[in-house]
């Protein structure tokens, strides 16, 4: 076997070796308090089917809600993404649970118009 193909080999093994031990997967606790407030809309989002459905918003009577796919956060736990439609103004929230219940998180998205 040539010298230069047998260390470049054992490198890799190494390599591979050294990635296995070091990088274990992290797994973090379940958070049990609230990271915020806990509300009976937030709730509501948290619990409807995925898709759309008009209702009372804290945006304005008669918007159009659409919830997406509950998916699991950085933090390990269920939020949703939902998309309000409330007088011409689309408003995105994000709604999580903790042990204490359903909260809304805060926005990071900006509102826009609809045109």
């Amino acid at each position: 076997m040539n010298r230069w193909f047998k260390h470049g080999l054992y490198a890799v093994v190494a390599l591979g070796v050294a990635l296995q031990v070091g990088c274990s997967p992290v797994t973090r606790p379940a958070v049990e308090e609230p990271l915020g407030e806990v509300d009976a809309f937030a709730t509501t989002i948290g619990q409807m089917p995925q898709g759309a459905s008009r209702m009372e918003t804290p945006f304005g009577a008669n918007s159009l809600v659409t919830a997406g796919r509950i998916y699991q956060s950085g933090l390990g736990v269920p939020c949703r993404q939902a998309t309000i439609l409330s007088g011409g103004v689309q408003h995105q929230v994000a709604v999580c649970q903790t042990a204490g219940g359903w909260f809304m998180a805060p926005p990071i998205f900006e509102n826009t118009m609809m045109r």
